[in-house]
């Protein structure tokens, strides 16, 4: 498995967008948000790279639960995970097969 390490400068950045596809807020669920607290909590957070599935979303063919791969870190574990080392590929690809494609079950036949 090839592993490579996040550049610092990255890591600065990392941060998912404050309202999902739909324009929900990530902080209260609330289409549209123009809480100011919701705006402070977003300005104020810290992400790192998702610590279970290593920020491909998935962990074996179950969904993480993580924000596309980021999760909500304090700045003392940001830091940590910034040294981690990140495999390239998720690790339930075998280097010597073809991906697993999975289809949305209406494109399986």
């Amino acid at each position: 498995m090839t592993v490579q390490a996040i550049p610092e400068t990255i890591t600065a950045v990392l941060r998912p967008a404050r309202y999902n596809y739909a324009q929900v807020c990530i902080a209260c669920d609330t289409r549209w948000c123009t809480s100011a607290e919701c705006l402070a909590w977003y300005e104020a957070s810290v992400w790192q790279v998702c610590h279970r599935c290593d920020g491909f979303t998935f962990v074996g063919l179950n969904p993480c639960g993580c924000f596309h791969g980021l999760e909500e870190a304090s700045p003392e574990s940001a830091a940590e995970a910034s040294r981690r080392v990140l495999p390239i590929r998720p690790s339930f690809y075998d280097e010597d097969a073809e991906p697993v494609r999975v289809l949305p079950r209406r494109w399986a036949n």
